[in-house]
C-alpha cells in the first residue's frame, strides 16, 4: 500500500461567497466613522451654543414685543437668551411707589413710596439701594393750627360726643373744665374775722357770676412714626441734597445723596403732597393751608399769605411757581409765598403739573389735560381717554 505524501491544498476562496463579507465589514466601519463624525459635530455645536449662552445678556427692555421675520428671530435668538415672563427679573419693590425723580443725566434717580420707602439708583434703574432714616422712630408733630377745613369737623365731633354723654352741645371737654376750675385761696385770720357789710353781701348775692370764657382746645394728633409714613413726593436739587414729604406733615431731608435721611419739623399736620426747588428756595404744598417754604431745607415756614386750596402738585420754570389741586384749582406765585388763583376752565381735580422747557402741562381725573405758555392762561386739550392722569 502506498502512502501519498502530497499535501492537500486548502480550497480556494469562492469569489461569490467571501466578497460580500468584506464589503459588509467595510460598510460597518464606514458607518461607525460617519456616526462618530456626526456626534463630534453635534458636540462642537453644543459647545459653541453653550459658550454663546454664557455671554448673552438679557434684552434691555423686558416688555419689548416678540420679533417678526425669520432673520430677526434668528438674530435675536443668537444675541439674547430666550426668556419667559421677562418682567420678573426686574428689581422688586415691596411697596407702592408714589414719586420718581431723576437728574438730567438719566442715570441717577430716587423713588419714594409707602412705609417711608426711599431708594437710589446710579445705573438708570437697574439696581437700587434703599436709604436709611437716622432718627427716633417717632417725631413730635407741630401743634395743630386753626383751619377752616378742620374746625367744623372737630366741632361736629365734639357736639356728638356731648350729646351722647348728656352734656350741653357747647360744653367743653371734662379735662378743660378741670383746667378752668377756679383756684381756692386761703384767707388770713384777720380777713376771716373782718365784719361784712350786710347790704353789700345782699347785693353780691343777687348778682349772678360772670360766665367764664371757654378756651378752645387745639386738636391733639398722636406722634407720627416717620418710618411708616407714606411719602408722596421726592425732589433733589443736586446729587446730594434732597427732600421727601408725605402724610401728616412728614418731611425728611438728606444731604448725602439719599443714603441717610433726617426728619425735620414741617410746622403742619396736614398731608404734604409735592415738593420742588427752584435753585434758591424749597416749596412744598399739600392739603388745606399746608404750603411751606425753606431756604436751606432744614427750617421751614408757613407763609401768612399762602393759599387755602387743596394742592396736589407744584413745579417751577425758572420764572414762577405753579401749583394745581382738587376741583381744577390752579395757583401761581413769583416767590413761593404769595399765591394768586388762576382760571383753569375745569372742575376736574388736577393731580400733576410740569414744565417741559416750552410750556406748562397739567393733567388730572377723567383724562383732563390743560396747557399754558405762561402758567397764567390755560387751555383745555383733548386726551382721548376718560382715565385719570397723574
Amino acid at each position: 500500500m502506498e502512502i501519498s505524501t502530497k499535501k492537500k491544498r486548502a480550497p480556494a476562496p469562492s469569489s461569490t461567497g467571501d466578497a460580500p463579507r468584506g464589503a459588509g465589514a467595510r460598510a460597518v466601519a464606514l458607518g461607525f466613522g460617519r456616526r462618530a463624525q456626526a456626534q463630534l459635530a453635534l458636540l462642537a455645536i453644543l459647545a459653541v451654543a453653550t459658550g454663546v449662552a454664557l455671554v448673552q445678556t438679557p434684552k434691555p427692555d423686558p416688555f419689548a414685543p416678540a420679533p417678526t421675520g425669520a432673520l430677526t428671530i434668528a438674530w435675536e435668538w443668537f444675541r439674547y437668551p430666550v426668556e419667559h415672563n421677562a418682567h420678573q427679573r426686574l428689581p422688586f419693590i415691596p411697596v407702592n411707589i408714589n414719586s420718581v425723580f431723576f437728574l438730567k443725566d438719566g442715570r441717577t434717580g430716587w423713588i419714594a413710596g409707602d412705609s417711608a420707602y426711599i431708594a437710589r439708583t446710579d445705573d438708570g434703574g437697574q439696581t437700587w439701594v434703599r436709604g436709611r432714616i437716622e432718627a427716633a422712630a417717632t417725631a413730635t408733630p407741630a401743634p395743630a393750627k386753626a383751619s377752616r377745613f378742620l374746625d367744623p369737623l372737630i366741632g361736629a365731633a365734639q357736639a356728638a360726643e356731648n350729646k351722647q354723654s348728656g352734656a350741653p352741645p357747647n360744653a367743653p371737654p371734662p379735662e378743660l373744665e378741670q383746667k378752668q376750675a377756679p383756684r381756692q385761696t386761703q384767707e388770713s385770720p384777720a380777713q376771716q374775722q373782718r365784719p361784712q357789710n350786710p347790704a353789700r353781701s345782699a347785693s353780691q348775692s343777687k348778682v349772678p357770676p360772670a360766665p367764664q370764657a371757654k378756651t378752645p382746645i387745639a386738636p391733639t394728633v398722636p406722634p407720627m412714626d416717620v418710618t411708616a409714613a407714606s411719602l408722596d413726593s421726592i425732589h433733589f436739587m443736586d446729587g446730594q441734597r434732597g427732600v421727601a414729604v408725605g402724610e401728616r406733615g412728614t418731611l425728611l431731608v438728606s444731604e448725602d445723596g439719599g443714603l441717610t435721611w433726617q426728619p425735620r419739623a414741617s410746622g403742619t399736620n396736614a398731608a404734604l403732597t409735592s415738593v420742588t426747588h427752584d435753585g434758591k428756595r424749597w416749596v412744598a404744598v399739600g392739603l388745606g393751608d399746608a404750603t411751606i417754604t425753606s431756604d436751606d431745607g432744614i427750617t421751614w415756614h408757613s407763609p401768612a399769605n399762602g393759599t387755602q386750596a387743596f394742592l396736589t402738585s407744584v413745579a417751577h420754570d425758572n420764572k414762577r411757581w405753579v401749583a394745581v389741586g382738587l376741583g381744577g384749582v390752579i395757583v401761581t406765585s413769583d416767590d413761593g409765598t404769595t399765591w394768586q388763583p388762576r382760571i383753569s376752565g375745569t372742575r376736574a381735580s388736577l393731580g400733576s403739573v410740569a414744565h417741559d422747557g416750552k410750556r406748562w402741562i397739567a393733567v388730572g381725573e377723567s383724562g383732563a389735560i390743560l396747557s399754558s405758555d405762561d402758567g397764567i392762561t390755560w387751555q383745555p386739550r383733548t386726551s382721548g381717554t376718560r382715565a385719570s392722569l397723574a
